[in-house]
């Protein structure tokens, strides 16, 4: 369980330096990576690869969140958002919070083999409060 921590409140008379109170909102889910027809820890170079964000719950209430915006996108290891890699992962009709959405070929042939890339993927429900998950993953050909 990953806490996202909200900020709020005015406090009258203890300035602008204090610390407003602390609201915990606890959302998870599991993310994964989809290649081959079956899970995967490797992006693999010239096939699409479908990203799949799994049981997004908000954890206090035990609710599935099947209504968020989840989006996703893949960074090289300088930091830097590869090319045309922003996706989004719409809700998986009839799922307990799953979403699913895909890196194309079109962005997976540029890849360099043997290069580790980090997957972002955030999800954001009603009020604004959200949850980003993030995998490390190399890059090769499919075998």
């Amino acid at each position: 369980m990953v806490p996202l921590y909200v900020f709020f409140g005015y406090f009258p008379g203890l300035g602008t330096s204090s610390l407003p109170s602390v609201v915990e909102i606890c959302l998870d889910a599991t993310l994964s990576l989809c290649a081959g027809g079956g899970r995967s820890n490797v992006l693999q170079i010239n096939t699409d690869n479908t990203v799949q964000w799994d049981g997004f719950i908000e954890a206090d209430s035990g609710l599935y969140q099947n209504a968020a915006t989840v989006t996703g996108v893949l960074y090289d290891r300088t930091g830097t958002a590869v090319p045309g890699s922003a996706f989004t992962l719409p809700y998986v009709a009839g799922s307990n919070g799953s979403y699913r959405g895909l890196i194309p070929n079109a962005v997976a042939k540029n890849l360099k083999r043997y290069a580790t890339y980090e997957l972002s993927v955030i999800g954001v429900i009603a009020g604004g409060y959200q949850l980003e998950k993030r995998l490390a993953l190399p890059a090769a050909f499919a075998p």
